[in-house]
């Protein structure tokens, strides 16, 4: 029997869940305690580091761009003693300045960025989730994976780990639909931004759909897998280099 999200939510200003409690396909359930999935820490930073603060994190591994890392004007102590793997590129897909400069003219415009980024993530995102799926595999456990605002980058990976371990699907869009309760926290953190100041003049109706996690945003990943690799398990070793072994230790490691 699944968790409600409710359940499994550590902080909602932080939009930090545990992924454990999930129903999967055979009888079993995930594992409560070894995946943690979140904002950027330092977006909250009381908040999760409390959540947390009886977890001792193994791994941390942060989705964003170089840029976005470095334009945070104060680093979480949520990590505590975790090794820290970081996407070094200078930028990534997902990153709300980069969406911005596409979405400025309408509220359909920004749906369709957000629809056309999501098609593309599981792609242009393979580096940084094969190292997430690589951690996983080698049980460097409990894990917390972030963003920024925790629902798109954040969404997509946690999307596809729940359906390599056979997560039913209308808890996997559940749970990524959860985010949605976060919504003002995101909203406010999004206003806060230097780089995002050109919003503050913009009708917040435009831009409102980019922070919100959509069913049809999620669909399109799913629509972009089944495309380029016919499914998500086919997905995970041609894109993410997962051996069948690595997969079998993913599912023994959080599947009871």
């Amino acid at each position: 029997m699944t968790e409600s999200v409710g359940d499994r939510v550590l902080s909602m200003p932080g939009n930090l869940r545990d992924l454990g409690g999930l129903a999967a396909q055979g009888g079993l359930t995930l594992k409560s305690g070894l995946v943690y999935r979140s904002a950027a820490p330092a977006s909250a930073p009381e908040e999760i580091s409390r959540a947390l603060q009886k977890v001792e994190l193994s791994r941390v591994v942060d989705l964003r761009s170089k840029a976005e890392y470095e334009q945070e004007s104060a680093h979480s102590s949520a990590y505590g003693k975790a090794r820290v793997w970081r996407n070094m590129a200078a930028q990534a897909l997902g990153d709300p300045a980069d969406l911005l400069k596409y979405a400025m003219t309408s509220a359909y415009e920004s749906l369709s960025v957000l629809t056309t980024g999501y098609a593309r993530m599981p792609l242009e995102h393979a580096s940084s989730f094969r190292a997430l799926f690589g951690f996983l595999a080698k049980g460097e456990t409990p894990l917390l994976f972030h963003c920024a605002a925790g629902k798109d980058r954040t969404g997509v990976a946690a999307a596809i780990l729940l359906s390599l371990l056979g997560v039913h699907e209308a808890d996997i869009y559940e749970d990524y639909l959860a985010t949605n309760a976060a919504f003002d926290a995101i909203v406010e953190r999004f206003l806060e931004n230097p780089a995002l100041a050109v919003v503050r003049d913009v009708d917040p109706d435009i831009w409102r759909p980019m922070l919100l996690a959509d069913e049809a945003y999620l669909a399109a990943a799913f629509a972009s897998i089944k495309t380029h690799a016919g499914g998500v398990e086919s997905y995970a070793r041609r894109f993410l280099g997962l051996s069948a072994g690595d997969i079998g230790e993913i599912r023994r490691i959080l599947l009871r």
